[in-house]
């Protein structure tokens, strides 16, 4: 023991605590790390869904799906169907399987929505409000109740977004 300004330290008290100080640093640091990376990863996987609202081919499907007419989903398949139309079809499934696979990674949490740009939120809404009113017919022809739900559940997100911040018009 040593004796300093009438104090008694313990060496193996002091030792005690540097060791636990530098643990807690080294869990603060791998944590902040953790995070880090983790936050890098989610850009990523929003990066490569993004990057395809880009490719030419994609906007070109995207642009021929949002002029689609049809009264009803009978009226759908007979015009767009896999056997009516196999590349209309094609693109259909290409833009939905997109926007479905976007707002699946949104709702499980895997990318945050404040990481989708307008220009792809505006895509999902316009999307959406085309096959909106016929999603539960079409998830019953393909026997999969629900399968809509992740498209709607990001739309309903981005209105409340718009209405939580809503944008700015400056009159000229």
């Amino acid at each position: 023991m040593c004796r300093c300004w009438q104090l008694q330290i313990d060496l193996t008290a002091v030792s005690s605590i540097l060791g636990l100080a530098s643990v807690i640093i080294g869990i603060i640091a791998t944590l902040n790390t953790i995070r880090r990376f983790t936050r890098a990863r989610r850009l990523g996987i929003f990066l490569e869904f993004h990057r395809l609202l880009y490719d030419k081919e994609f906007i070109k499907d995207m642009n021929e799906v949002q002029t689609y007419s049809y009264s009803s989903v009978e009226d759908f398949f007979a015009k767009y169907g896999p056997e009516a139309n196999p590349d209309s079809f094609a693109k259909f499934t290409r833009v939905g399987s997109y926007f479905d696979g976007l707002s699946t990674l949104v709702r499980k949490r895997f990318i945050e929505i404040d990481f989708m740009p307008e220009t792809t939120a505006i895509a999902l809404i316009g999307f959406w409000e085309k096959f909106a009113h016929k999603a539960d017919e079409f998830a019953i022809v393909y026997r999969r109740p629900g399968c809509w739900n992740n498209i709607k559940h990001v739309y309903e997100r981005l209105h409340k977004l718009d209405h939580e911040y809503p944008h700015t018009h400056e009159s000229a």
